[in-house]
């Protein structure tokens, strides 16, 4: 539950069928990638908002702060996110998320009960370790390192064989 813990420690905890700003989605989001070291109590929203542009998240419109979050703004942040492709979805990002397994719901403004369900997903949670790390799609294993000159040496010589892993 450590989105329930995000929010529990937040000063805008309400009921769980309130709205949620965008502001208050980007700064869940900061705390969940690990990323809250960068900000402090006088970090405003357009820091916020700058954090989530540099992580590849621009919704159509550009961010509003204070509007609502709303499924089509969430499915197309975490679509960027997570560097997925729409392709195949025809574009249509709530549809490429289910196709990944993460369910981002039904109704068109997200509440905060909607948005931990989200969070608290394994899927959600387990595509945040590679978030930041790399660009492009998730899936893709990252290139192996090239061969030395004269070929990689299969001895004792410190090499564990873990160019074979990939």
């Amino acid at each position: 539950m450590v989105a329930v813990a995000i929010f529990a420690g937040s000063t805008l905890v309400s009921k769980a069928r309130d709205s949620v700003t965008q502001l208050s989605y980007i700064q869940s989001l900061v705390q969940l990638c690990g990323d809250s070291g960068q900000f402090k109590n006088t970090s405003t929203p357009q820091d916020y908002v700058q954090w989530a542009q540099g992580k590849g998240m621009v919704p159509n419109g550009g961010w509003q702060p204070t509007a609502k979050l709303t499924r089509d703004i969430l499915a197309q942040t975490l679509v960027q996110l997570y560097g997925l492709n729409t392709k195949k979805s025809g574009g249509d990002f709530v549809r490429t998320l289910q196709k990944e397994g993460i369910d981002v719901g039904e109704s068109e403004d997200i509440s905060r009960g909607g948005l931990i369900a989200v969070f608290d997903d394994a899927l959600f949670l387990s595509r945040l370790g590679n978030v930041g790390h790399h660009k492009g799609s998730p899936h893709k294993p990252p290139h192996p390192p090239h061969p030395p000159k004269g070929g990689w040496h299969h001895g004792n010589d410190g090499d564990h064989g873990n160019s074979d892993n990939h």
